[in-house]
């Protein structure tokens, strides 16, 4: 069994002192373990695990090394999910059971067990409050939040495990609160009448913000129920260094992008602009791409290309283990086929495979590894010493996630961070998005704005 850290010794006490913890930890501080040895001193011998699948690799790693025992996961084809489950559960005397945050939809008699302990990692999949006004109406097809939160209220330990407490809205303590104990939330039935009973809506009801003495009593019962840990806490520095590469836009680029717009607009014969021809998203999405260097699945812009390549095969990394993430399917193979030695992995292969090729990557098997954001969680690439951005994620939170990948609370080692991109062009506007941690509303706003830009100045070209 794992030899416990000082600031993880204190947070077993704390599972130990309360029924229904929740462990608001930094990413890489090792929530999984101090979850394991909390289930093995309550003495709990079925303990269901709900999960994304990309923390798998994780959480079979620590179960064995604490327990000696496999992981039973229930992700076999669909039929052979509940026979499994029924096989299993009344046979070994400890066990531990994985499923998927969205096991609820394909194997919902999960909440029929007599679990001893129900763990949710990465728990923000359950801030999604329900639609309906009464939670227990399961007439329609229930979201994450409604099944968790309305069931496996007779199991005596229940757990929540996420980074720390920074929700876009109230209602991501709001929800998680209520898994772990629905008196905490009483007596409100739902997450609505909560706000309806603690808001003062503004701007006809569209906008609200906490009455203060609200927003003391929740952040009172988080403080008093949670635990919450910061890297910083336990003497922790950052130890990561941030680049930014700028590709300049060529003569091509701009051509393609001004036939895009050509594309995107009606003109009268006044030469005024009537309408947009496609949906703002399809626009983002052709934009994003094209700086990617794709114009419907044909390559057509290389230059950024051609610069992670001078980096990778020629400059600083050359002899560096690294990880490109990307945002498209297309850019992913797009580089795999132009930089030897590197290996994919995206979220149509197996987990099983995922797992496999990250083996073998840690095994210096190849230099390169190229991911989409499949596995942005639970995945340790932290013998690696640079992460390259080719495309970033949107969301902050996504962001945060897929750089942590790379962090180890024991090591010291600096940490090299490059970002990719295209001079003025969006790829600009959603970097300085998720530095400023800005809410997705703001992005978008900066990225309409961009377009309309854009639109104007192939406007004045066309009126010359």
């Amino acid at each position: 069994m794992k030899i416990l850290r000082p600031y993880q010794q204190i947070g077993l006490d704390y599972c130990m002192s309360i029924d229904n913890p929740a462990l608001f930890w930094d990413m890489r501080t090792g929530k999984t373990t101090v979850a394991i040895h909390a289930c093995l001193k309550w003495g709990a011998k079925k303990i269901l695990v709900v999960a994304p699948y990309s923390t798998l690799m994780g959480w079979q790693k620590d179960v064995y090394e604490d327990t000696r025992k496999k992981i039973t996961v229930l992700n076999q084809i669909k039929n052979k999910r509940y026979e499994m489950l029924v096989n299993k559960f009344y046979v070994s005397t400890c066990h531990f059971f994985f499923a998927s945050k969205e096991c609820y939809l394909f194997l919902p008699q999960l909440k029929d067990y007599p679990w001893d302990v129900v763990i949710l990692d990465e728990s923000v999949f359950i801030k999604k409050a329900e639609k309906n006004n009464n939670c227990h109406n399961f007439g329609t097809r229930p979201n994450a939040s409604r099944y968790y939160c309305s069931n496996f209220r007779n199991v005596k330990h229940r757990m929540i495990l996420s980074g720390l407490p920074n929700p876009e809205t109230d209602m991501d303590y709001y929800q998680q609160l209520k898994f772990l104990n629905h008196d905490y939330v009483k007596p409100f039935l739902n997450y609505y009448e909560y706000r309806k009973n603690n808001c003062v809506f503004v701007s006809y009801g569209r906008k609200y913000y906490f009455k203060s003495e609200s927003k003391r009593e929740l952040m009172t019962l988080v403080a008093e129920k949670c635990n919450i840990l910061k890297r910083f806490d336990i003497g922790f520095t950052d130890p990561k260094i941030y680049e930014t590469n700028i590709i300049p836009r060529n003569k091509l680029f701009n051509e393609i992008l001004r036939k895009m717009i050509n594309d995107m607009i009606l003109i009268n014969a006044k030469n005024e602009i009537v309408d947009m021809t496609v949906w703002p998203f399809v626009r983002f999405l052709w934009y994003r791409k094209l700086c990617g260097g794709f114009v419907q699945d044909k390559v057509v812009f290389k230059s950024k290309l051609k610069s992670l390549q001078e980096l990778l095969l020629r400059g600083s990394l050359k002899n560096e283990q690294a990880v490109v993430w990307v945002t498209y399917i297309n850019e992913l193979h797009l580089i795999n086929d132009n930089i030897k030695n590197s290996c994919v992995i995206h979220g149509e292969l197996p987990v099983e495979e995922k797992i496999n090729r990250i083996k073998r990557f840690k095994r210096h098997a190849f230099k390169y590894l190229i991911c989409t954001p499949c596995i942005d969680v639970g995945t340790d690439l932290s013998f690696c010493d640079a992460l390259i951005y080719y495309s970033a994620p949107v969301s902050y939170n996504k962001r945060a996630q897929t750089e942590d990948r790379i962090i180890n609370v024991a090591s010291k080692n600096q940490k090299l961070i490059i970002d990719f991109l295209v001079e003025d062009s969006i790829d600009m506007d959603i970097y300085y998005s998720t530095k400023r941690k800005e809410h997705r509303k703001l992005l978008t706003e900066r990225v309409i704005r961009r377009m309309q830009k854009e639109i104007d100045r192939f406007f004045i070209q066309k009126m010359r």
